[in-house]
Order: C-alpha cells, then structure tokens, then sequence
C-alpha cells in the first residue's frame, strides 16, 4: 500500500527558564531527600515537510529513517521512494542525494542511513548488500 504523502514535523525542545535555569525549580518533595524534580518541556516548531498538500519533492512513500547532519540539515531516507532528501534548516532548499537503480551512487532497497561527523552520509542498501558513502556535496564516493 502506498501513501501519498507522511507528515514531519521538528521542534526544537529546550527545558527550564530563559535565564539559564538560574532560578530554583519547584519540587514535589525535597531534593536533597532523593524526592522528585518537575521539569516542564517546551517546544518551538521549526518547520514541517510532506503531508497531501506537499509539493511534489516532499510526498514519501515509507520513511525509513531521518537523521540530522553535520550542518544541522534533515536527512530523509524513503526506501520504497529508494531515494535520500536533504532538507536545508530553512526547511524549504532540497537535494537528492540518489535515486532508484543498479548503479554506482543509486538504490535498490535502502534500509539505513547515517550522518558521519565529518557531513558524508552512509546508506546500508540491503538490496546491494552493501554501504554507499555520499559526500558532503551529496555526490557518490564509494
């Protein structure tokens, strides 16, 4: 069954005060007798991507994974799309990364994907039996 489109959306959690947390937090009981402290979360939206209403780059089929990657930019792995999209932090720039097929750089059944430190993306490409590297620039490099 395929969907036409998934719903992400990303918030940007932050918890305490605006001021560092340098007031004291109320408790349940009192600390230092191993009581429990409350801890209130907040939340922002940052942006949202698919969904029906979604252009056409943002309609997943089934989202197998998503990660951030070293610049702070999405990572959308959809493997029956057998396609990787990097979202830019302004949520609207994108990229694809790879594409479906039997060739270098391309998908056959991508099941994985990781963000290394250094901004090269790894996908496990259970179809292949094998890991594709992408750059930074999103180009293949083995």
């Amino acid at each position: 069954m395929y969907f036409a489109g998934l719903l992400f959306t990303f918030s940007a959690m932050g918890c305490g005060n605006d001021n560092g947390g340098a007031e004291s937090r109320e408790t349940d009981s009192n600390p230092s007798a191993g009581g429990d402290i409350a801890i209130t979360a907040t939340t922002e939206d940052v942006y949202s991507i698919g969904g029906a209403d979604g252009e056409a780059w943002e309609s997943f089929v089934a989202v197998t994974d998503a990660v951030f990657d070293a610049a702070g930019n999405l990572v959308v792995l959809d493997n029956l799309s057998r396609r990787v999209v990097v979202v830019a932090q302004d949520g609207n720039t994108h990229r694809d990364v790879s594409r479906a097929g039997e060739g270098p750089g391309e998908l056959n059944f991508p099941t994985a994907l990781r963000a290394m430190q250094d901004g090269r993306l790894v996908v496990y490409d259970h179809g292949q039996r094998s890991f594709l590297v992408f750059g930074s620039d999103g180009g293949f490099t083995e």
